[in-house]
């Protein structure tokens, strides 16, 4: 399905606004529009209407589902508002739900603040998906990182100092999106078979509850820079295997990892198994993590396997020790 998203404050939604969509949507044809009015705008410090009053002035572009052949089916969505009232409600969220909410007590005090999202480096070198505050102070760029700085105490007894740094001082590092990009598309080795094989038994009748992607690994993957490399699955790049699988959640706020590698006949096994344990990062996931102790290593004859589940991690170790002597 293709989804047109318009964003913007909306404050209040005119026919600017809705000659824009129709236009946009003419050019695109989606099969759905969702139009989101923003939370907390980059570019102004404070909006005339609140959050929920604006979101209720959306409703007008409705009308334009008139045109059917435009635009086919659309929706209203309240999701980047909701994230700052959600975190002081429940005290619980995601990332963007804690900048948003400290990016929003900021400005009522008067800073010039905003919330970036981009690409959060973990102290092991880890990089995905985050978002943060940023204030200018002065002229100068501050990063704030309440959710690191709260979740990774409370969760994994980890503390960092991460209030107001200049970006590139802080312990982690934090990388604003680029603009995007069209580069050729990457060419990656078909899946060995057999690997694929082993991991639906390793997930048994106990299957992942989210979305996996399941990829194959290979040595000098990721020199594109446009895909991961190994350093993301396995923490390194100085293990060689012949053949490696890795069948990851496909959200970024769920950790969870079964990587499968067959080493070549005599390899050192124990020598893998060791740079793995002192290399895998269950938590470059940035916004979650896996606990240490549902991090399993092990293998079989010149099979290894690395999980990293906070659920299943024993029942899928379990199931690979038993079904890999057979493979």
């Amino acid at each position: 399905m293709k989804v047109l998203l318009y964003g913007g404050t909306f404050d209040p939604p005119h026919n600017g606004h809705l000659n824009n969509l129709r236009a946009a949507a003419a050019r695109v044809q989606p099969d759905k529009v969702v139009v989101m009015p923003a939370g907390l705008s980059p570019f102004k410090q404070k909006t005339s209407a609140p959050g929920a009053l604006r979101l209720e002035m959306c409703s007008c572009f409705h009308a334009l589902e008139e045109d059917a052949d435009t635009i086919p089916q659309l929706e209203v969505s309240g999701w980047e508002i909701e994230q700052a009232i959600n975190m002081l409600k429940t005290g619980r969220g995601n990332c963007y739900s804690w900048a948003s909410l400290f990016t929003y007590l900021a400005r009522q005090v008067g800073y010039d603040a905003k919330t970036v999202v981009g690409t959060g480096v973990s102290p092991k070198g880890s990089e995905s998906v985050h978002a943060w505050t940023e204030i200018t102070i002065d002229g100068t760029a501050y990063t704030f990182d309440p959710q690191i700085e709260s979740v990774y105490a409370a969760r994994y007894d980890e503390y960092y100092d991460l209030f107001m740094k200049p970006y590139g001082e802080a312990e982690w590092g934090y990388k604003k999106s680029d603009e995007p990009q069209s580069p050729e598309e990457p060419q990656e080795p078909e899946a060995d078979a057999a690997l694929v094989s082993l991991m639906e038994k390793v997930y048994g009748n106990k299957p992942y509850g989210g979305m996996v992607m399941q990829t194959p690994l290979y040595s000098g993957m990721g020199a594109d820079g446009m895909s991961r490399g190994l350093q993301w699955y396995l923490g390194t790049e100085d293990i060689a295997f012949e053949a490696g699988l890795a069948s990851e959640s496909a959200i970024t706020s769920q950790a969870h990892s079964v990587v499968l590698l067959r080493l070549a006949d005599g390899a050192d096994v124990d020598a893998a198994k060791s740079k793995l344990a002192e290399s895998v990062d269950p938590r470059k996931w940035i916004c979650v993590g896996v606990a240490d102790e549902n991090v399993k290593i092990d293998s079989v004859g010149n099979l290894v396997c690395v999980i990293m589940d906070d659920e299943n991690a024993d029942y899928y170790l379990e199931n690979f020790r038993s079904i890999a002597v057979a493979e």
